[in-house]
């Protein structure tokens, strides 16, 4: 929904940051929108690969490639492995279009860095600790509102 909302209401949007919910923008941004986005591989509810047994959408890193594609950049990401079970993908970094997205190998339908509890562990699975995505946000935010 957050995607959606983006797409079609780009001028309102400083940036876009979803956590376990990036979708590719159904139709063309007014103007491109920063994105940073978070998703663990083992999330049972919106799967990274896109494809369940009721349901199929674009995987997530299709869905940052869309995004990026909307907002003008051709290039190949940038891949950066930070530890064994979390990576980055990025498109533009630096520039006003950028399209950033983390991976955590061992999270689930989680808030990385955030510290659930024991019922939220169970129905959603793990959260990753290697990466505090409230401040990861703030500062991608920060970055993106002084231009």
């Amino acid at each position: 929904m957050a995607s959606h909302y983006t797409a079609v209401r780009a001028e309102e949007i400083g940036v876009l940051a979803p956590v376990a919910g990036l979708r590719a923008p159904r139709q063309l941004p007014a103007r491109p929108v920063p994105v940073i986005a978070f998703h663990g591989l083992e999330d049972a509810f919106n799967l990274y690969s896109g494809r369940g047994p009721d349901h199929w959408y674009e995987s997530v890193p299709e869905a940052a490639r869309a995004w990026a594609t909307a907002n003008g950049l051709g290039e190949e990401p940038e891949e950066v492995e930070v530890s064994s079970t979390l990576k980055m993908l990025a498109y533009g970094v630096g520039s006003a279009a950028e399209v950033m997205l983390w991976t955590f190998a061992k999270a689930g339908h989680t808030w990385p860095g955030s510290h659930p509890g024991r019922v939220q562990r169970v129905l959603l699975g793990r959260t990753s600790g290697e990466l505090d995505a409230t401040a990861e946000i703030w500062s991608f935010y920060q970055r993106h509102l002084a231009r």
